[in-house]
Parts: structure tokens; sequence; C-alpha cells
């Protein structure tokens, strides 16, 4: 192609999978409650606790996060796996 030229959209496509691209489609969310990221964390060989005296937060690397931050851990090693996210499950 010259410079200057501009491929079509498909042509571009057909191109970026004949050399070996591909294609992954984003999956949905996954809500998850506190004890499923911390098992999914401790699987992953990450620590992280309940913290005693605060039943809404837990200790990660010695300081109180909440839920949502140990979820944002969590989907960092997720997306490096291409997995779905994580959410914090809404509480009824």
């Amino acid at each position: 192609m010259a410079k200057g030229e501009h491929m079509q959209s498909s042509d571009a496509i057909a191109a970026f999978l004949e050399n070996g691209g591909r294609v992954v489609r984003l999956q949905g969310t996954l809500p998850v409650t506190g004890p499923e990221v911390l098992e999914y964390l401790g699987g992953c060989g990450i620590t992280a606790t309940y913290s005693p005296g605060h039943p809404r937060f837990y200790l990660y690397k010695g300081q109180l996060v909440s839920l949502s931050k140990l979820v944002a851990v969590a989907n960092r090693r997720r997306q490096a796996e291409q997995l779905p996210p994580f959410v914090p499950r809404a509480r009824i």
C-alpha cells in the first residue's frame, strides 16, 4: 500500500486477521461478594483478609481497603488473564 492510501475497514480487518491478529469478545461482568474476592486473590497468591473491628473493610498490604478496592486489585489480574471483570454484588 502506497503512502497516503487508506484501507477500507473490511480490508484492514482482513489484513489484521491474516497477520495473526485475533478478536476477543468482551464478556460481561461477574458480581462477587467479599469472600469470593478473598478466595480468588488467595488462589493467585495475593494476601488479603477481613479487618478485625471493621466489618466492611479488609486488610491488604497493611492498609484498610474497601471491597471496591479489592475488586480493582482482582480485576487487574483478571484483565491480564482475559477473564471477565468482577463487580461488587449489590446488597439487598
